[in-house]
């Protein structure tokens, strides 16, 4: 391999850390979020990756800040595409690797790397979390978010985010991780496109991105006009998923069937019909793909500012130790009420007052009937108590 590369021209293959020159936008960028004993699983991907489909591959990492990462080196003997460490700034190429480098941060703004140090001091850091959102808001449909072997759940809020905005999402088997935790977080969502061991997953890929839906530039509403077989498929997640899609933003239905197409590359609506019908679980793919909550912790930062500075205070001073009642309407994964209950909690002891909390999910279940979809164990946080109210509840 020396040998071969002594031979090359001194521009056929940039050396590690040097940016390339202008090229054309990458067609699609893939976040690769790994942790322990992702190193195999990550350098079995890059042996079987395609060297000129035209992506930019981003891999994040959790790394030892005292660590010196080699992943740069590493993988630069495993794919003839250019691999750098990321540099603050560099804009995503197309047939090229970056490698988030130790003690940082990473995240994306039309296409340029952007790194930042780590805050310890807001809790657990969790870069593939922080890079897989940014991706999401950044690439919308072009971002894929691969999940590989590591312990913990970095990179499930981040998988949730991809598949707000229309992109995939693609897990290592937990059967293939050396430590699953994160392949199990990341399927536990509901929301995995494909389900693969490292060296199938590139093949995958490749399917998914030629398929015509995902190829062409501009949706089209044809879905749309077919009202036949639209109402047949609302009839089929209504008998089995118990909800009558029927009167849900018509380009949000079409963007939603459009991607199962894909993901089962099927590209005629008649034949996808035929295949929900023969699969039951489709239906439990399309009615999650419908239903993906657009939630976050403390999501309007404003709003909730307004409330643990403004609101709440005068709220519990007015109302003294009388019952109070807060409910959070479509709180989907209970992000919003939890955020709530967090803010009460916070102004109440500020005021020096004991809190008491009394909770209870009330609404929707988290999954069409039958699912086994994990849910928070006390559910949706949809409202709770003062201590004095609790005193005469049921």
């Amino acid at each position: 391999m020396d040998d071969q590369n002594a031979t090359q021209p001194a521009d056929a293959r940039p050396e590690p850390d040097q940016a390339p020159g202008p090229q054309a936008a990458p067609t699609h960028y893939v976040g690769i979020g790994a942790s322990a004993g992702g190193l195999e699983a990550i350098e079995t991907f890059f042996l079987n990756a395609p060297e000129d489909a035209g992506f930019a591959f981003i891999v994040v990492q959790h790394l030892s800040p005292d660590y010196k990462s080699l992943m740069v080196e590493l993988l630069s003997k495993r794919t003839r595409m250019a691999v750098h460490r990321a540099g603050d700034g560099m804009r995503a190429a197309p047939d090229t690797v970056y490698v988030i480098p130790p003690k940082k941060n990473l995240t994306i703004f039309h296409g340029a790397l952007l790194l930042e140090e780590q805050d310890h001091s807001r809790g657990i850091n969790l870069p593939i979390d922080i890079f897989f959102r940014s991706l999401a808001e950044d690439m919308g449909e072009k971002a894929v978010g691969i999940i590989l072997s590591g312990t913990g759940s970095d990179g499930m809020r981040g998988v949730r985010a991809i598949k707000e905005h229309g992109g995939m999402v693609m897990v290592q088997e937990e059967e293939t991780a050396k430590f699953d935790g994160m392949p199990r977080a990341a399927i536990a969502t509901g929301l995995a496109d494909f389900i693969f061991p490292p060296d199938a997953m590139p093949a995958q890929l490749l399917s998914y991105t030629a398929h015509p839906y995902v190829l062409k530039s501009e949706r089209s509403d044809s879905l749309l006009t077919d009202e036949d077989r639209l109402t047949r498929i609302f009839a089929i997640l209504r008998d089995r998923c118990k909800v009558d899609f029927t009167y849900y933003k018509p380009s949000t239905v079409n963007r939603r069937i459009e991607r199962r197409m894909s993901v089962n590359g099927l590209d005629d609506i008649g034949a996808y019909v035929s295949f929900l019908q023969r699969h039951a679980g489709e239906a439990t793919a399309l009615y999650r793909e419908l239903l993906i909550g657009v939630t976050n912790f403390f999501r309007d930062e404003s709003v909730f500012r307004y409330l643990s500075e403004t609101a709440l205070p005068a709220l519990f001073e007015a109302h003294g130790d009388s019952q109070i009642r807060f409910w959070t309407a479509g709180c989907s994964t209970g992000e919003d009420a939890y955020s709530l209950a967090i803010l009460a909690r916070e102004c109440m002891e500020r005021m020096g007052r004991r809190p008491w909390f009394r909770t209870g999910p009330a609404g929707r279940p988290s999954g069409p009937p039958g699912s086994t979809r994990r849910r928070p164990r006390s559910g949706p946080w949809n409202g709770f108590w003062t201590r004095s109210a609790t005193a005469s509840s049921p």
